[in-house]
């Protein structure tokens, strides 16, 4: 997880300097960040996040709780659409929107029907889609915010937990779904 937060961290400062550097001399910025965006996507894809995962907020809701979660598989990630730029007060700003494709999703579940249920689940993601808020002054990139904004064409592969009889109808059900 260090090594993916660092990757993330190099790609946060690389795109801010380039984008506070080129950009804004270039005739038109948005294609040169662009550019940059889908050559360092590019690079982390092959280096090294294939291997690696990223952990997802816990859900809380009153009868049901998703947790521990994590996202794996990232080889195929790209942008998604044109990258929007702002400058204000010596301060550059990046909206970029990263495509993530074809991703298993790994969540511990609890649901209360009379008793709490609880169990493990694994669902594969056919597209994810972040919008990544990237602020940069003085060579410092801040990540300002990172939102899903789709999480779509999913399906459950397996359900386990709730006991053998239940882990076989379940799955069973989501098998023929």
């Amino acid at each position: 997880m260090k090594r993916f937060q660092m990757e993330v961290g190099c790609f946060l400062l690389i795109t801010s300097g380039l984008f506070y550097n080129h950009a804004y001399a270039e005739d038109d910025p948005v294609r040169k960040v662009n550019n940059y965006v889908d050559e360092i996507l590019s690079k982390l894809v092959n280096e090294s996040m294939k291997s690696q995962s990223l952990g997802i907020p816990d859900v809380y809701k009153e009868d049901f709780r998703l947790s521990y979660g994590k996202l794996t598989g990232f080889t195929n990630l790209y942008r998604h659409g044109d990258c929007k730029l702002k400058m204000e007060n010596n301060i550059s700003r990046a909206i970029v929107e990263i495509d993530v494709k074809d991703v298993a999703v790994e969540v511990t579940y609890e649901k209360k029907l009379f008793v709490w249920l609880k169990g493990n689940a694994i669902v594969s993601v056919e597209d994810v889609i972040a919008k990544m808020d990237i602020s940069s002054k003085d060579g410092k990139a801040l990540l300002e915010s990172f939102e899903i904004i789709r999480f779509g064409n999913y399906k459950i592969k397996e359900i386990v937990g709730p006991g053998s009889i239940l882990n076989k109808v379940l799955n069973s059900i989501i098998n023929n779904v």
